[in-house]
């Protein structure tokens, strides 16, 4: 019995020192932690605080979602719901009597025995335990001292603004500099990386020490064709759809480039002569800066409209290309790894169904604008307005009837860059079946609903048969985007009607065919975006064109809806005229009722012409690959007088010159990179201008070209450039000949 009550003994004995060393260490802990984490709001008596709900925008019930904002230096007043709350480690207090909230995951216990509101202005650490009595104002003084002198050191009072929705959320730095390093949307998708919110109004006495907000500019590209701007500060309200520029001293604006009669061309889509998509640019003075309803976008962003994301050629053609050549750009980055860059849509549409085409070019989730938060202003750090036009080489017929882009930069060379890059990204490295190798197949793109091939089940067994390859009929109904690519990429070539669906005649790899159908009435020279990205430098892709010319074999649809040809709403003597119609006239974009009943005209294909035309496509020779690489300029252009006879046929008479003329003989050398070429055919195009006399332009294929000029005229202009493969060509280079009749002199 006595050995029970010793052991008892020693047992109470040892939980009692356990006990105070637990409770020593505690008091040791919370010491550090106010020590760590002083706050101005957290270490004074509770202040009387007006509430003002939070109000959603166009999103709905968006204040009903939002459970919790925290901010470093300002103060956000709603609070639905406080069980995510408790989730993410930080609560607002509001009651009249005692009120305690304990955090779910740490077990911290918020307190707060005031009979006023009582709101916190940010809490760092889930772990710490802080109590708030009114009256201590020595230690409210103190931590106050503190967390100024902490403030100070900061550049930058950034804040966190957490969502109900988030799933995972990281708070990094010290008060005054807190960062969200994942946020979630509302509807549940990982979304903004980086935010920060300045002071509130309501706290007069730390408003004035923010630092200002002042918005700069620098633009380059040509006011009303191919401009980029690079933003700093600037700021984007979507309830008024606008872009906020806020003027201050230390601003800095490129007028030459963003004057008040360019604003209109600063555009925000790559479509020529289409103004809706175009920022629109609102000035305010820095002073009007409002940090309270700020959020923060850190780092690099680029801000475009998609045009059209429901079509693919729009989204290849408009987007996709101008959107690779633009991150190449401001980033200098031209590897096969995701850009660190903030893509922002603004254009209001919805993700679309080519939404991981955008995705795959950045290590962020895209921003698109139509699901933010309308009440709250939004903030780019560093941001570029705009995509590069270089890959542009179409545009739609909004001021003139559709037609190529004259003077295009867009090449092969571009265009491949970019598909290489998606390859990699949707990891396409192989044909789609086992049974498939590299070119022994073709693509048939079939349409299910409208613009149909009505026989083309029997083109593609005649296909087979005739020509021995294999025919695959793909659809966006039948088969994944991925799916088609992958078919596409590995191809001998690509059969269809016009459509969208053709533009992935850019995934087709050099010497690959296109056969491109047309309906009956419908000029494919006058509707070419796919014959001209085939026929651009460095594509080396066969183009074909077959139009229906036999009006039976056509089936139109006067009864359809308007914007799919329908006609019915037109007058019985226009559809009379429409469906008569042997070539639809020439029309603007983008809803001419002759073109749309046309183009969208089922049509009975001729099997054995197109046999025919994949033949020849197919036997035509590879054109080689130059991969961006171009003659050097001709050296060493010298001229000098000739004996030759004027009248001897190798002689090239410049205008109409008789007795007092003379012959030149313009010699050059071969340019220095030849041997790094691979080309099948060189030739030199040599201009050579006599101010009086003449200015014409010869093609040979020597280096050395006699022409006779006015012996007594002026100085005559020579200009000579290499060409290979007829269509790649280098630098010019000059020289000038000085003539009286007997002196020849050389300036280079």
């Amino acid at each position: 019995m006595n050995l029970h009550y010793i052991t008892h003994a020693v047992m109470l004995s040892l939980l009692a020192v356990v006990v105070k060393k637990y409770f020593n260490l505690r008091l040791h802990v919370e010491d550090l932690q106010m020590e760590c984490y002083p706050h101005p709001i957290l270490s004074q008596p509770p202040q009387n605080l007006p509430h003002h709900p939070h109000k959603g925008g166009r999103m709905g019930d968006i204040d009903k979602d939002i459970n919790y904002i925290a901010t470093s230096q300002s103060s956000y007043k709603e609070s639905v719901s406080n069980q995510d709350i408790d989730n993410l480690g930080a609560t607002k207090y509001e009651g009249k009597g005692a009120f305690s909230q304990q955090n779910k995951v740490s077990g911290t216990d918020f307190s707060s025995k005031s009979g006023k509101y009582f709101e916190t202005d940010f809490i760092q650490s889930s772990q710490a335990s802080y109590s708030n009595e009114a009256g201590n104002e020595a230690e409210s003084g103190r931590y106050f001292e503190e967390y100024e002198q902490t403030k100070a050191t900061h550049a930058d009072y950034s804040s966190a603004i957490l969502t109900s929705s988030s799933k995972s959320v990281h708070l990094q730095g010290k008060v005054g500099a807190s960062k969200l390093t994942s946020e979630a949307d509302i509807d549940g998708g990982t979304h903004v990386t980086v935010t920060s919110n300045a002071p509130s109004e309501t706290k007069k006495s730390q408003e004035g020490n923010l630092p200002s907000i002042e918005t700069s500019v620098w633009c380059h590209g040509y006011p009303e064709m191919n401009k980029i701007c690079r933003f700093r500060n600037l700021c984007y309200s979507p309830v008024n759809e606008a872009f906020l520029f806020y003027h201050g001293d230390k601003s800095v604006l490129d007028r030459s480039q963003l004057s008040n009669n360019s604003r209109s061309w600063l555009r925000l889509s790559t479509v020529l002569n289409y103004t809706d998509h175009t920022a629109n640019l609102m000035d305010i003075k820095s002073s009007a800066f409002n940090h309270s309803k700020v959020r923060w976008i850190k780092g690099q962003s680029l801000i475009f409209s998609r045009f059209k994301p429901d079509n693919i050629m729009h989204v290849f053609h408009d987007d996709i290309f101008p959107l690779h050549f633009t991150l190449n750009f401001i980033t200098g980055q031209n590897s096969l790894d995701k850009y660190d860059v903030q893509l922002v849509f603004v254009e209001g549409w919805d993700r679309g169904n080519f939404a991981d085409l955008y995705s795959v070019f950045t290590s962020k989730s895209p921003m698109y604008m139509a699901d933010q938060n309308q009440e709250q202003i939004l903030c780019f750090e560093d941001s570029h307005v705009g995509l590069s036009m270089a890959t542009v080489w179409y545009q739609y017929g909004y001021t003139e009837p559709q037609a190529p882009v004259k003077d295009t930069t867009a090449s092969g060379l571009l265009l491949h860059n970019t598909v290489n890059y998606i390859v990699s990204q949707f990891n396409i490295q192989k044909p789609p079946t086992m049974m498939l190798t590299s070119a022994d197949y073709c693509v048939l793109f079939s349409r299910k609903d409208n613009r149909r091939i009505i026989n083309q089940m029997e083109l593609m067994l005649t296909i087979s048969a005739e020509i021995n390859m294999k025919v695959f009929m793909l659809s966006l109904e039948t088969h994944s985007f991925k799916d088609i690519m992958q078919y596409v990429q590995f191809s001998r070539g690509l059969i269809g009607m016009h459509g969208s669906l053709m533009s992935l005649a850019a995934f087709l790899r050099p010497g690959s065919f296109v056969i491109e159908l047309f309906p009956y009435a419908v000029n494919p020279r006058k509707y070419s975006p796919f014959r001209t990205v085939a026929e651009l430098p460095g594509m080396n892709l066969v183009y074909i064109a077959w139009q229906n010319l036999d009006k039976t074999k056509s089936v139109g649809h006067p009864n359809w809806p308007e914007d799919l040809g329908g006609i019915g709403h037109l007058p019985s003597q226009r559809q009379t005229a429409i469906m008569g119609e042997t070539e639809v006239p020439d029309h603007f974009c983008c809803n001419d009722p002759s073109w749309l009943y046309h183009i969208y005209q089922d049509t009975e294909v001729d099997i054995p012409a197109i046999t025919r035309l994949i033949t020849e496509a197919i036997g035509k020779p590879l054109a080689s690959s130059h991969l961006g690489m171009f003659p050097a300029k001709v050296p060493n252009i010298r001229c000098d007088k000739s004996d030759t006879d004027v009248k001897n046929n190798n002689v090239k008479k410049l205008g109409n010159v008789g007795k007092e003329s003379v012959v030149f003989r313009i010699e050059w050398d071969y340019p220095k990179n030849l041997d790094s070429l691979d080309y099948k055919s060189l030739h030199y195009e040599v201009r050579v201008v006599q101010d009086g006399v003449d200015d014409i332009l010869y093609v040979v294929t020597s280096t050395s070209l006699l022409v006779s000029v006015l012996g007594a005229g002026p100085p005559v202009q020579v200009w000579v450039k290499a060409v290979i493969d007829r269509t790649t060509g280098g630098q010019h280079s000059h020289t000038k000949c000085s003539t009286p009749q007997n002196v020849m002199k050389n300036f280079e």
